[in-house]
């Protein structure tokens, strides 16, 4: 699966419950917060990857069964300029 970056210019806050994203100065603010959240670090931190693996341990469900929708969420934080494909 593809592995991922947080983009220029993004600003990240995590309090540990929630997540708060943005492009910077301009924003919106995105709030992440329960499985989302969840899904945010996991695709910080390495990609699809480890993002389906974050969730599938904090919610019990198999990869498989969730994949195909933390696709689409990556895909919905690349299309708001949040994350970008991390170049090799």
């Amino acid at each position: 699966m593809t592995r991922m970056q947080v983009a220029p210019s993004v600003g990240v806050v995590d309090d540990g419950e929630t997540v708060y994203v943005a492009a910077v100065p301009d924003g919106p603010i995105l709030v992440l917060g329960g499985v989302s959240a969840v899904a945010w670090r996991g695709l910080a931190a390495g990609g699809v990857s480890a993002m389906a693996v974050a969730v599938a341990a904090a919610t019990g469900a198999e990869v498989a069964s969730i994949e195909a929708d933390l696709v689409a969420f990556a895909d919905d934080l690349r299309a708001r300029g949040l994350v970008r494909e991390q170049a090799d």
